[in-house]
């Protein structure tokens, strides 16, 4: 069952004040990468595969930038993006032959806080040359024809612990085993596949939570917010 989420109200006593953010390095024929939003750093040494914790963004328009660690000359990429209030996002960097994409995947403003379902999507970010579909461990189809850098709708499931077999849509060839999905109750989750079927890099997974955000945003004790662009 496909799932979207509302956005969170406003005008309330609750309106969010803010965004977060978190950013996936897959670009896999780089170096790690320092980001900088702004002119000013907020991830340092980002390898290939990683996540950033949350951090808040204030509304506003940003110009991000990556460069090979340690280095302010010669970007790798950069792009311009709008943070609006009330909105959670993961900004993903991945490369193709000849270019390398820098853009948002929305996420659910805050996971669910109590349910007796946990829900889940699979986004492509692989090298693989045809679309993917993805099977649990009893036979079912529980994702379907996700084409590079697309997503699925988020599905619903009853929490569990999961293995997810990935393989090229309309193939009975298994590309990837994926164990040990734990699906909490009234958790949100993302399973990133990136690499290439080929093996270089080899295909693999990336197994998230969405929107686990109150400790990052509430504390900010590393200071990584975003600076508002006037």
């Amino acid at each position: 069952m496909n799932t979207q989420f509302e956005e969170p109200p406003f005008g309330g006593p609750n309106m969010p004040l803010h965004s977060h953010a978190r950013f996936f390095n897959a670009l896999d024929k780089y170096p790690p990468v320092d980001i900088y939003a702004d002119g000013v750093l907020i991830a340092r040494n980002l390898a290939y595969g990683d996540f950033t914790d949350y951090i808040s963004v204030q509304p506003g328009i940003y110009d991000i930038v990556l460069y090979p660690t340690g280095e302010t000359e010669n970007p790798i990429g950069s792009t311009t993006e709008s943070f609006s209030v009330g909105r959670s996002f993961t900004v993903v960097a991945v490369d193709t032959d000849d270019s390398i994409s820098i853009y948002k995947i929305h996420e659910p403003y805050q996971p669910l806080a109590s349910g007796l379902r946990s829900y889940m999507r699979l986004i492509n970010l692989s090298k693989s040359p045809t679309p993917l579909d993805a099977f649990l461990q009893n036979g079912a189809k529980v994702f379907e024809n996700v084409g590079f850098e697309e997503l699925s709708s988020y599905n619903r499931f009853t929490p569990n612990i999961y293995t997810m077999t990935v393989k090229s849509s309309g193939s009975d060839k298994p590309l990837l085993v994926v164990p040990n999905l734990n699906l909490t109750p009234g958790k949100v989750y993302s399973v990133y596949i990136i690499g290439d079927p080929n093996g270089n890099p080899p295909l693999e997974a990336r197994f998230v939570s969405d929107s686990e955000v109150e400790s990052q945003h509430m504390s900010m004790k590393q200071g990584l917010d975003f600076r508002r662009k006037i």
